[in-house]
């Protein structure tokens, strides 16, 4: 029986085994289908009954994630699964989907780890001038956006805007010289590589290793035609199966996936692909570093990279005192407007994109009935934004695929593989767009703006409460680890405790072994990561009290999160500060006796900050509601 739909999942860089594609991406969506009612109610079929093809309940029918090698070169087979989902109309029979997924990590032979490594170092400057660059000129473009909107909350969109704008041209300035420590940290590991020691050559293998499969597939697309060609020509044959097999065809590609989608698509042709859905994708990028033009610009980025990472060590330098010769503060500030005009001159130089081809072929696609839908996370560095640059007087980019920005976690670590776990976005968007452009006759889930809207704002803020909690703890750790005194008053007290218990226990006084530095050290990060299990419990609580019964509950558990966190932190302010003057005068006023100052300014400022915290997520949850 040939299935309705067919949905082809496109893994993105990195080692992946076969059938490990279907399962994240898959099994998600088929999570997101059963949760959002696509159950009928009121079916009465027994549990221990098999389904018929009548039944109205999503169930699976079949699952391959491994094909035989024989059978897959008789079938050419896919991992796949078949399901049964219920139709839209009660009096038909169930539809059939079927799963699969596009295993192109082995179609072609790993490339030298040593050519991947001097890869990295060509294109590492204009990628990191690149990375801010592009999140200046969104930020510019918002805040003319913005300017031109008769709003009365204008000028506070506006001047939010503006400061990401000023915070991304600073971040330029940092950002030179840590990317000059890591070319320097790439030319001492192929200079290490050349030492005949076998010891040191195992362990800068497995660096070259875990650099070849983070970074590997980016080096073949951008410098292999034949390795670039294998892989679209893989796709190619899984999506002849599932024509074989399917009416319509639906891609979900992530990071270099989408790339490899995107090349296909286009040397191939739609054939039975009605929808593209592309998340965390780098095309543009990826595009922009196999383009031979490109290379006399990434060149000369490099060197206004590493120019300012020399200046600004200079300015440093001669600021701090650290030079062993004197340097002249004059000197120091004539480079302040070269280290301003070099930021200018690298942003200049990575404002070309080259995006028209793909803004052609997207108008192409659309011609053809093929729909293309792109979600990006916030801080996802691959992406690094929309795939085309939006303009103050189209925001949503229409000129090119649909955009959609999400929420994963607010990281620039965790956003690009965390896409599968934001159940608040981006799987339902997911599930609406295969329901709103493929043609299923699948009864799924309809949502209004205002909906999308509010599960949008609520995820933020929802993630913005967790890393603020995760950042004043981490600061009071910090805080209490650079003042040693503490941590070792702390194992002192443990260390005489344990000797007693032990000789209680044993009749020694010798069971434990360890100084008062060492335990007083264990102890502090036990401390912290059972606050950290604490915040984290509060946090689940809150979401999932906010689901099931009013959002109120976030702020509820966000006011009780953030007292436990602050008042750890404005502990640790008492190691470096005596208790404030105003905090005195306000003790004495009010007659504390139970509590002495220094506890009395650790906990009522503390839940005093947690609730100014607590009131600032409320305010920027409105916020969030009005710019959506």
């Amino acid at each position: 029986m040939s299935a309705e739909i067919g949905v082809l999942f496109v893994h993105g860089i990195g080692s992946q085994v076969k059938g490990e594609t279907l399962v994240s991406f898959g099994e998600p969506i088929y999570k997101v289908l059963r949760r959002f009612g696509t159950a009928r109610e009121g079916s009465d079929r027994p549990s221990d009954q098999p389904p018929s093809e009548h039944d109205q309940e999503a169930h699976l029918l079949e699952a391959s994630l491994d094909p035989l090698p024989a059978e897959a070169e008789r079938m050419a087979a896919p991992p796949h699964v078949r399901l049964s989902l219920p139709s839209g109309n009660a009096d038909e029979p169930a539809v059939q989907w079927i799963m699969a997924e596009c295993h192109w990590a082995t179609s072609f032979p790993p490339p030298p780890s040593q050519a991947v490594t001097l890869w990295i170092m060509r294109f590492l400057p204009w990628l990191c001038f690149a990375f801010f660059a592009r999140r200046l000129r969104i930020a510019v473009t918002f805040a003319s956006a913005w300017m031109r909107e008769p709003h009365r909350y204008r000028a506070i969109f506006v001047a939010w805007y503006l400061l990401k704008a000023l915070f991304c041209f600073v971040a330029v300035a940092f950002m030179c010289p840590a990317a000059f420590v890591l070319e320097l940290a790439l030319v001492a590991l192929l200079i290490v590589d050349f030492l005949p020691i076998e010891a040191v050559q195992n362990v800068v293998k497995r660096i070259n290793l875990a650099i070849s499969a983070i970074l590997g597939d980016c080096f073949i697309f951008a410098s292999s035609d034949f390795r670039q060609q294998a892989v679209a020509s893989k796709l190619s044959r899984d999506l002849s199966w599932l024509e074989e097999n399917c009416n319509r065809i639906v891609i979900v590609a992530h990071s270099q996936g989408a790339a490899v989608t995107y090349l296909a698509l286009r040397q191939y042709g739609r054939r039975k692909v009605n929808l593209f859905i592309s998340f965390g994708a780098g095309i543009l990028k990826l595009f922009q570093l196999s383009r031979p033009e490109h290379r006399d610009t990434i060149l000369l980025v490099a060197f206004v990279a590493f120019f300012l990472a020399l200046t600004e060590i200079y300015v440093f330098a001669a600021v701090t005192g650290l030079s062993r010769t004197p340097i002249p503060i004059w000197s120091a500030m004539l480079m302040i407007p070269l280290m301003i005009i070099g930021i200018l001159l690298g942003i200049s130089l990575t404002s070309e994109e080259g995006a028209q081809e793909i803004e052609a072929r997207t108008s192409e696609f659309k011609e053809q009935g093929l729909h293309w839908v792109d979600f990006y996370a916030a801080l996802d560095p691959v992406p690094n934004g929309p795939l085309l640059l939006p303009t103050p007087e189209d925001l949503n980019s229409s000129r090119g695929p649909e955009s959609i920005q999400l929420c994963n976690q607010l990281s620039i670590l965790a956003d690009h593989t965390s896409y599968m776990t934001n159940r608040d976005e981006f799987l339902p968007m997911v599930v609406e767009a295969i329901g709103r452009y493929s043609g299923t006759n699948v009864r799924l889930p309809k949502r209004d703006y205002f909906d999308i809207c509010w599960a949008s704002a609520f995820r933020r803020i929802r993630i913005t409460i967790e890393k603020t909690d995760q950042t004043i703890l981490l600061v009071a750790l910090f805080a209490y680890l650079f003042e040693r005194r503490t941590f070792e008053a702390l194992g002192t007290w443990l260390v005489g405790l344990t000797q007693v218990a032990c000789g209680y226990a044993e009749g020694t006084a010798g069971c434990w072994q360890h100084s008062a530095t060492i335990t007083g050290l264990a102890a502090l990060i036990a401390i912290y990561l059972i606050l950290r299990m604490t915040v984290q419990a509060l946090h689940w609580a809150g979401a999932s009290l906010s689901r099931s019964v009013t959002q109120l509950f976030i702020f509820l558990f966000a006011a009780i999160s953030h007292s436990v966190t602050c008042v750890t932190l404005s502990f640790a302010v008492l190691l470096y500060h005596a208790p404030f003057s105003w905090v005195v005068w306000l003790y004495k006023f009010v007659g504390e006796r139970e509590l002495s100052v220094e506890a009395f300014q650790g906990i009522y400022l503390g839940l005093a900050v947690g609730l100014i915290v607590t009131a600032f997520d409320g305010t920027r949850a409105y916020f969030e509601r009005v710019n959506n």
